[in-house]
């Protein structure tokens, strides 16, 4: 039995989350435990277990879940900086990239690094207060 992935993307503006794309993410076992430690294996430490669905999560994203509600478990969201700290850890394993998509023209993984300094090549709106990835799984 296979585990699915359900992912959104997420951006702050103005205090309030908005839905910013779903992406298509593959099966990968590897990054599912890295994610939420779903479907855990000896050696890989997830960089969180799940922490439910945000209560603050976007309109859209809410829906979706409630759709998945009673197939979905393992509900969670990264934020800024464990989304980095995901593509450090398995960048040279999949394309996250191709795999997440891009935030207003620039990487997911580097919002946290150029959140004050936006200009500096990030390509995201000096607007964008914080992103988040927030996830679910089914069998």
């Amino acid at each position: 039995m296979g585990c699915d992935i359900h992912l959104h993307t997420e951006v702050k503006i103005g205090g309030e989350w908005h839905h910013y794309s779903q992406p298509s993410v593959e099966k990968w076992r590897n990054l599912f435990v890295k994610m939420a430690g779903v479907r855990g294996r000896d050696g890989i430490t997830p960089i969180s277990m799940p922490k439910g669905l945000p209560e603050d999560a976007s309109f859209l994203t809410k829906f979706d879940a409630n759709w998945w509600r009673a197939d979905g478990h393992s509900y969670s969201w990264l934020g800024a900086e464990e989304i980095a700290k995901l593509y450090e850890v398995v960048q040279d394993q999949i394309d996250l990239q191709a795999a997440f998509g891009y935030c207003f023209g620039g990487y997911w993984s580097s919002f946290h690094e150029y959140r004050g300094n936006l200009e500096n090549g990030c390509g995201i709106s000096n607007e964008v207060e914080d992103v988040r990835f927030v996830f679910w799984f089914d069998n």
